[in-house]
């Protein structure tokens, strides 16, 4: 039988420990899509809304590489906005940035999600529109995704506009590619814990290794 001594060390440890969870590409992979040079030659940010399935938080933003794992030829601004179009955070990948799959990441300072709350990220496209980027479309398309987002549809901004928030919605694309994310699931907050059950805890553990100890000399002594 487990000895109280074992149990009680471990129920502590569940209760003071928070989660420590991976952090993932918010999209994975593709398939079906096109890939452009740009939109009408035109300065513009486009990408793809999504929806955190989880307190979620972001700690890094990416853009595409269409051949891994050569080097981009230009930086990109990527962005990460509410979807009312407040920014929330935003970085440049820069032509020798690392490498996650087939994004190259910068890392920025975490951000917090919440769950059930829609979310918009962007990337530029601008001149000297040495980049591609991928259109996928709902008809034929496909996005793998981690289980802590649901994508939405994709979105760009205006010709023209520059880094600016992506608000023009196209329902028959699931997204362009251009940008990314890495997200985990935020940390559980360990469970509040008052001073008299620390004291109780205690008492209990220091009961428990007196009776061990009792027994243990009971067992001697019968040898």
């Amino acid at each position: 039988m487990t000895s109280k001594c074992v149990l009680l060390p471990a129920v502590l440890l569940l209760v003071f420990s928070g989660s420590c969870l991976a952090q993932v590409p918010a999209v994975t992979s593709f398939s079906g899509s096109t890939t452009f040079l740009s939109v009408d030659l035109t300065n513009l940010t486009l990408g793809w809304t999504f929806t955190a399935n989880a307190n979620i938080t972001v700690s890094a933003l990416g853009f595409w590489d269409v051949a891994p794992p050569s080097p981009l030829q230009n930086s990109h601004q990527v962005g990460l906005w509410t979807a009312s179009g407040s920014l929330l955070a935003s970085g440049t990948v820069l032509t020798n940035s690392p490498l996650t799959g087939s994004w190259a990441y910068v890392s920025i300072s975490p951000v917090a999600l919440t769950s059930g709350q829609t979310y918009v990220v962007g990337a530029l496209e601008a001149a000297p529109y040495n980049e591609t980027y991928s259109r996928v479309p709902v008809s034929g398309g496909s996005v793998s995704t981690s289980p802590l987002i649901t994508i939405g549809s994709s979105v760009i901004s205006a010709d023209s506009t520059g880094f600016a928030f992506p608000n023009i919605s196209e329902p028959t694309y699931i997204a362009r590619f251009g940008p990314n994310l890495i997200v985990a699931q935020t940390p559980t907050p360990p469970v509040p814990i008052s001073r008299w059950a620390l004291i109780m805890i205690a008492l209990g553990l220091a009961a428990a290794g007196l009776l061990q100890l009792r027994m243990g000399r009971r067992t001697s002594d019968t040898v």
